[in-house]
């Protein structure tokens, strides 16, 4: 096979180099590599640690592509969170009571003696995971309220409901009744503010209520904190030898709303108009102000043992010292309030989806069920706008 140059990043290294094409995932075996300038040619390349040292791009010379489709290689193993065949790599333990259970998953292929460990450490931790609103606490105010602040000159905007499809009315009421006794919502009357609401079915058949905040994020002030780089979270995470990946329970829930700033989040329905106390999704700078606050939890374990995007924490490293990590993960929960859910969230495993990749100590793969999805798709053809406007988004 012909040689072939790619593009990497400095610090990765050269054994676990990804080749990234969608179509042809695979291991990229390294004849050699050299920076892309002549005269950053020297001192680069530590050949004891076989890394990257600076952060200059280089081109590697390619001896061997393995262009196994990410379906056949994946075919054999077991991986959590995937949808393909045979998978099985978790147990269902309850680490909460029989009046109340909260079941977790952990690794199949733990020791007798692992697996008890993890169980009770899970239930000395059991006050982090929430099964349901009632078993929120809430990230303290004092640690981080969300903020709302309007451009200069802003008038309010007040918007008429959107029309709600009959079949989903009395499920709708039940989920503002729900919030209204979680205390996320609250009734107002006459709010300067009043935004719409739109009704997403969820996967597992529930509804998701949607607060139409165009207007009003277009009259805010954009916060300039910024997520972290998929690309780079994910090289960090892969080909380690034990893995958990926990979901935060209704993530920005766990939020306050300021208060000068809750009626802002008003919106309409055919019962009344109400309003957030709690961080709600839609929100322009709500993702900016939940990474602001798990990457301040969590700082100082990100990029040795942990990393965050959003609610989705993973915790990676060696077989020995997981454990470990995993209970420091979840000392920072507990100190600060954070609630875990447990249907979405697995402990202990040696591979698993992450941001829709596969992740396991041989490296990094695209899941193949997007895969699929995307191969599923029809091709724009100019007769579907809608279709061809949330392609991008589905990509």
């Amino acid at each position: 096979m012909d040689d072939e140059v790619i593009h990497i990043r400095a610090g990765t290294n050269l054994t676990t180099v990804k080749w990234s094409g969608v179509a042809t995932p695979g291991m990229v075996q390294v004849q050699q590599a050299q920076p892309v300038e002549w005269n950053f040619a020297e001192g680069f390349i530590d050949e004891d640690e076989n890394q990257f040292l600076d952060d200059q791009p280089y081109i590697v010379s390619v001896a061997e592509i393995d262009k196994t489709p990410a379906e056949q290689a994946v075919q054999g193993k077991d991986i959590i969170h995937w949808t393909g065949p045979g998978t099985n790599q978790s147990i269902e333990v309850n680490v909460g009571t029989e009046d109340r259970p909260k079941v977790i998953r952990i690794g199949a292929t733990l020791s007798p003696q692992e697996r008890q460990q993890y169980v009770n450490l899970l239930r000395e931790f059991e006050d982090v995971l929430a099964v349901d609103y009632r078993d929120m606490k809430g990230i303290p105010p004092e640690i981080v309220e969300h903020r709302i602040d309007l451009l200069p000159n802003t008038r309010p905007l007040r918007s008429q409901r959107y029309r709600l499809n009959p079949n989903y009315a009395e499920r709708v009421k039940k989920e503002l009744d729900k919030l209204l006794e979680a205390r996320f919502i609250y009734p107002v009357e006459t709010p300067a503010w009043l935004s719409p609401i739109v009704v997403v079915p969820k996967k597992n058949e529930k509804l998701r209520i949607c607060i139409d905040y165009r207007k009003l994020n277009a009259s805010t002030v954009t916060d300039a904190f910024l997520l972290p780089y998929i690309d780079l979270m994910l090289e960090s995470v892969a080909g380690q030898e034990m893995y958990s990946f926990m979901d935060g329970f209704s993530g920005y829930n766990q939020v306050s709303v300021a208060e000068r700033d809750r009626e802002k989040t008003a919106f309409i329905t055919e019962w009344g108009a109400f309003a957030y106390r709690v961080m709600p999704f839609g929100l322009k700078n709500a993702p900016s102000t939940f990474q602001r606050v798990v990457t301040t939890t969590f700082e100082e374990y990100l990029n040795e043992f942990m990393q965050t995007y959003l609610d989705d924490f993973t915790v990676y490293g060696s077989r020995t010292d997981h454990l470990g990590h995993l209970r420091n993960c979840l000392e920072k929960c507990r100190r600060f309030s954070i609630s875990l859910n447990p249907d979405k969230s697995v402990f202990g495993v040696s591979s698993g989806v992450l941001l829709g990749h596969i992740i396991s100590k041989d490296g990094l793969l695209p899941d193949p069920a997007k895969i699929d999805a995307i191969l599923q798709m029809e091709a724009p053809n100019g007769s579907n706008i809608r279709m061809e406007r949330g392609l991008p988004g589905r990509l």
